[in-house]
C-alpha cells in the first residue's frame, strides 16, 4: 500500500505534540519536500508546480519520470505553492495506488 510506505517516510519526521498521562504522543509532520521526494524517488512520479501570471495562482503537473511525459495537469489553480504541491501530492498518491 503507497500510504503505508509514505507513512515510514513520515516516522523520521516525527516530533513530539504533547503529553498523555506520563508517555508522549508522537504525530507524523512530514514535510511537503519529503513526500515529493519519495514520490520521485519509490514511484518514478515528479509533482511540478508553476505559476499562471495572467491569473495570479498556482498550478501543478504530474510528471512520470521514466516515461518523460505529463500523466495529468491540475483542474484547479491555487493561491499558493504550498496549497498547489499538497494538491498535487494527494492526486498522485490515488493515481499510484490504483
Amino acid at each position: 500500500c503507497l500510504s503505508r510506505g509514505l507513512g515510514d517516510v513520515y516516522k523520521r519526521q516525527e516530533i513530539k505534540s504533547g503529553e498523555v498521562g506520563d508517555e508522549y504522543v508522537y504525530f507524523p509532520k512530514p514535510t511537503l519536500y519529503v513526500a515529493q521526494k519519495w514520490l520521485r524517488e519509490q514511484k518514478s512520479v515528479h509533482i511540478s508546480v508553476d505559476y499562471n501570471f495572467p491569473t495570479d495562482k498556482w498550478f501543478y503537473m504530474i510528471i512520470d519520470v521514466k516515461k518523460g511525459r505529463c500523466m495529468q495537469f491540475s483542474d484547479n489553480e491555487y493561491f499558493s505553492f504550498e496549497e498547489a504541491i499538497q494538491a498535487g501530492i494527494l492526486e498522485a498518491i490515488k493515481m499510484t495506488e490504483l
